[in-house]
């Protein structure tokens, strides 16, 4: 289990720093109050709130050099819709959030492999990370999409994990991941219902772990309260790859995924980031 003490630790400063932000984007002009243009929420640092790491899919470009041992690229490495979703955060997100990129094969003919090097790779990114601000847990997203989506899923349930990295995974986006199932607790609204991924499903041990990763508050988009879960997939009917789609634009609608859900997963991030108590 997590310490709670990191956790909370966590959560207050998230709060004080968003309270800041709002502050600080309040400005006066002639005795009149007004909200100052939104800056940029990108930084160079986790400890200034957290990191978003993000996992590309099957031959995806790879990035340019490598940081942190290897683990992740220099730079580069988000392709076609994670650039999106990364944009969108830096432009609407309050919250400083550093970006990285796993560095992996992100292989397809050598799939399983390389799934279990980015579990590997991102399991030693995820516990480092979490150890890099002195008494300050910073919060670590994870977002994958198609191969990387698998990457991501596994990673945040591996056994490989410290306690304080598994207590600093704020939240999982998982996109068109060839291992989505319907009707999980976890899954986005408007999600396919129509068939699992090619690839199967995760075991139903797997499936709780994923599920347990939750806390008590006002699920999005608002209303009663219940379970807000920190894994989030998305899968539209008809994918080829998480739906198990055979329409003639089954590969397009998977190709197209991390864009056709780029702004629903950005506000996922920023409710995650910016509204959930959590503990």
């Amino acid at each position: 289990m997590f310490s709670v003490d990191v956790r909370n630790r966590s959560w207050r400063r998230l709060r004080r720093t968003a309270t800041a932000l709002a502050v600080a984007a309040i400005v006066t002009v002639g005795g009149s109050v007004v909200a100052a243009p939104a800056q940029a929420a990108s930084s160079g640092s986790p400890c200034d709130y957290g990191v978003v790491i993000s996992a590309r899919g099957t031959s995806a470009p790879a990035g340019d050099g490598s940081i942190h041992g290897g683990r992740v690229y220099a730079s580069g490495g988000w392709n076609g819709g994670l650039a999106s979703i990364k944009e969108l955060l830096i432009s609407y997100s309050p919250m400083p959030l550093q970006f990285l990129a796993l560095r992996y094969p992100a292989g397809g003919a050598t799939y399983g492999p390389s799934v279990s090097q980015g579990v590997d790779t991102l399991v030693q990114e995820i516990n480092w990370i979490s150890e890099q601000c002195g008494a300050y847990t910073p919060a670590i997203f994870l977002l994958g999409y198609s191969q990387g989506a698998d990457v991501v899923s596994r990673a945040a349930i591996s056994n490989g994990l410290t306690a304080r990295g598994k207590g600093a995974i704020a939240g999982v986006a998982s996109i068109a991941n060839p291992n989505f199932q319907p009707f999980k607790p976890f899954d986005a609204p408007g999600s396919a219902s129509g068939g699992s991924g090619r690839f199967g499903g995760y075991t139903p041990s797997m499936n709780d772990a994923l599920a347990s990763m939750r806390f008590w508050g006002f699920p999005p988009p608002g209303g009663s309260q219940g379970w807000v879960y920190r894994v989030r997939a998305w899968c539209q009917d008809g994918d080829y790859w998480c739906s198990s789609g055979d329409g003639p634009n089954a590969g397009t609608i998977h190709d197209n995924a991390a864009n056709t859900y780029a702004t629903s997963v950005k506000d996922w991030i920023q409710y995650i980031a910016t509204e959930a108590s959590g503990f």
